[in-house]
């Protein structure tokens, strides 16, 4: 009796981990290429392309180069079946249809244990809310202000590297994230909190070691198996002093919020306005900061500050090192920055065409964001004739659809020439969305945009740079894809 029960959990088991999904997978397989691993899916395909080729997404980038016309992908993710939307009108269709959908958890459910309802993670009227509260404070009149500020914290990095001599083995993604990292809790707080230190580490600090251990453990097997489950009951010491850090740091984290908020309101009645231009500031000014706006204020900016520091940190870094490779691009890039005279932000965009083409290159080639959240379907539709089963997952590849020759000349070749060719004022409009579509694209494009235009800007004006010839590059997830190994950069001070 034992034996057969045995048996019979046996084959439900496999019929529902492996036969249910699979004969799913191949109703799909007549409207696109595809693959089917058991249980772990594209995981199998990451570990290969690292293995193969150095690169865990050299199989998306490469997935329409026998043939273009291609629509989507068929795989799996774990026990369901997932669909990659790789041509841009079946995309513009699933932006139209969003209320079809909602984030799958597989691969956030462990990141959302410290950002809960943040803006990126949150759905329905959470984040109508939440885009309603902050969309004012990210409006390009606003982000222009914040030029200043930008200017003063990468002056700052740069000038703590060269006197601490760090040139020598210069991490960029490393330091531009400590950039961005601050550029966020400025624009967002002040710089009063800046200094303030929690278990001995700054707030960029700890926010960086709680993102960077979560992004390990979803890449685990063990997370795989069992969900963040497995490291929310703490069953290893590790895992308990890890959780015990997360809920000391929030606490401390929304006590300084509070601070801010009171001496922010005080400031207001006593002034009549705020003087620190921060996007606290103007929310106190413009809103009613109860205790639901104080607990989404406080959700987002810590969404906020992991999006903004890890995505801009990454593209900027990645910019450079390609630069590096490119002796053509590095002369003409270094030869439009120096002769501009013009460090506004105006100035920035108007002459430095160049510059701006280098770091749409860098978004279409690698862009940390190419890959949107999954999204599972909550019920059965269709997307550009195409049947969607309630529990498939849907997901937009924008950079596969980003190395198409049919939309893009040599597609593999890194080339910020590209922009600046008619060519690109024809493109299809949904072909380059390296910030997401509809209603959901990047609240924070402007600001990221004005941080690399900056950032980069000064780098070139301040460092010659290159790249050891022995340095191999490889790229493996962690929360983005990003260097296995750091980028260690050999950087000289240029003469002004």
């Amino acid at each position: 009796m034992i034996f057969e029960l045995i048996l019979i959990a046996v084959a439900l088991f496999a019929y529902f981990k492996i036969a249910k999904p699979y004969f799913s997978y191949l109703k799909y397989r007549k409207y696109g290429k595809g693959f089917y691993y058991p249980i772990l899916g594209e995981m199998i395909e990451q570990e290969q392309d690292l293995k193969q080729h150095a690169d865990a997404d050299y199989s998306v980038h490469h997935a329409l180069d026998k043939d273009p016309d291609q629509k989507l992908f068929v795989t799996n993710l774990g026990t369901k079946v997932k669909l990659r939307l790789i041509e841009p009108e079946i995309i513009k269709d699933f932006f139209s249809k969003s209320q079809y959908y909602q984030k799958d958890q597989t691969f956030i459910q462990n990141i959302t244990r410290f950002l809960k309802n943040g803006i990126v993670f949150s759905e329905g009227n959470t984040w109508k809310e939440s885009r309603k509260l902050f969309s004012p404070a990210f409006h390009y009149e606003y982000i222009q202000k914040l030029t200043p500020l930008i200017n003063d914290i990468t002056d700052t990095i740069f000038n703590l590297a060269v006197k601490n001599q760090e040139l020598k083995n210069f991490d960029p993604i490393a330091q531009i994230q400590e950039i961005t990292g601050r550029v966020i809790i400025a624009s967002f707080f002040g710089e009063v909190i800046e200094g303030e230190k929690f278990q001995g580490l700054t707030i960029i600090q700890c926010l960086s070691h709680i993102i960077n251990t979560l992004g390990n453990q979803t890449y685990s097997i063990m997370y795989f198996l069992f969900g963040s489950k497995y490291f929310e009951l703490g069953v290893t010491e590790e895992h308990r002093k890890f959780n015990k850090f997360i809920a000391e740091f929030n606490k401390y984290l929304l006590q300084k919020i509070d601070q801010q908020i009171e001496i922010m309101s005080n400031e207001l009645q006593t002034k009549g306005y705020i003087q620190n231009p921060c996007i606290l500031a103007q929310l106190i000014s413009t809103h009613k900061i109860d205790e639901i706006t104080r607990n989404q204020l406080f959700q987002d900016f810590k969404t906020f500050y992991i999006a903004g520091m890890d995505t801009t940190g990454h593209l900027l870094g990645m910019t450079i090192y390609y630069v590096s490779q490119n002796k053509d691009i590095y002369t003409k890039l270094q030869s439009e920055i120096d002769s501009n005279t013009d460090q506004s932000a105006h100035g920035l965009i108007k002459n430095l065409p160049y510059l701006n083409a280098v770091i749409k290159e860098t978004l279409r080639y690698y862009g940390p964001g190419n890959i949107l959240f999954d999204r599972i379907a909550i019920k059965d539709h269709e997307l550009a004739g195409i049947p969607i089963k309630k529990g498939t997952i849907v997901t937009p590849y924008a950079m596969s659809m980003q190395r198409n020759s049919k939309y893009y000349q040599d597609p593999h070749k890194y080339n910020p020439s590209r922009w600046l060719e008619k060519q690109s004022s024809d493109l299809h409009p949904d072909a380059n969305i390296p910030f997401s579509a509809g209603q959901r694209k990047c609240i924070g494009e402007q600001l990221a945009l004005l941080e690399a235009r900056i950032i980069l800007n000064k780098f070139i004006k301040m460092f010659d740079f290159t790249c050891p010839q022995d340095y191999k590059l490889m790229m493996n997830y962690k929360f983005l894809s990003e260097p296995v190994n750091p980028l260690p950069l050999q950087l000289t001070l240029r003469k002004q």
